[in-house]
């Protein structure tokens, strides 16, 4: 329940600069802004269990490349069917589709980006790593920062 928190928070702070530009500062509607919002919500929401699902059939470097081409048409097919933005009926869109593409699935990868389970929270959580109860020092530690890197790499692949 945490990491999917996290997950829609993050992929909301990716999302939310770029939809402040175009509703609130561009457009002066913050009713937009609000369901925008909401609708990237449910499809955070979504795409955390579909990302759960391609990673488990998937790699870990080929599930995530699925997930932003899976993301990024979904948006561009968003852009053009729901919002009317398709470029047959502007010629002048076809320059802004690659950013579209990017933007769906920017806003659901980067949420992948922090891991729960990333090296610095495994160094930290080691019984090694330096706490004040157990007062260690740089030279003591049994797990250095690049073994913890592999033990990392290794369990993600």
């Amino acid at each position: 329940m945490k990491e999917l928190l996290i997950f829609v928070l993050l992929g909301l702070l990716v999302a939310a600069p770029g939809e402040v530009l175009n509703q609130i500062l561009a457009r002066h509607n913050v009713q937009a802004f609000r369901s925008t919002m909401i609708s990237y919500t449910v499809l955070l929401l979504i795409g955390y269990f579909v990302g759960e699902g391609i990673s488990s059939v998937c790699k870990k470097s080929r599930s995530r490349l699925i997930y932003y081409l899976l993301f990024g048409f979904l948006g561009v097919m968003v852009e053009w069917f729901l919002l009317g933005n398709a470029p047959v009926l502007e010629p002048f869109q076809i320059i802004t589709q690659p950013g579209m593409f990017t933007y769906g699935g920017t806003m659901l990868l980067a949420a992948w980006a922090f891991p729960p389970r990333s090296p610095v929270a495994v160094w930290r959580n080691s019984p090694s790593a330096p706490s004040p109860l157990n007062a260690g020092h740089a030279n003591d530690h049994k797990l250095s920062w690049p073994k913890c890197r592999r033990l990392y790499a290794r369990a993600n692949d």
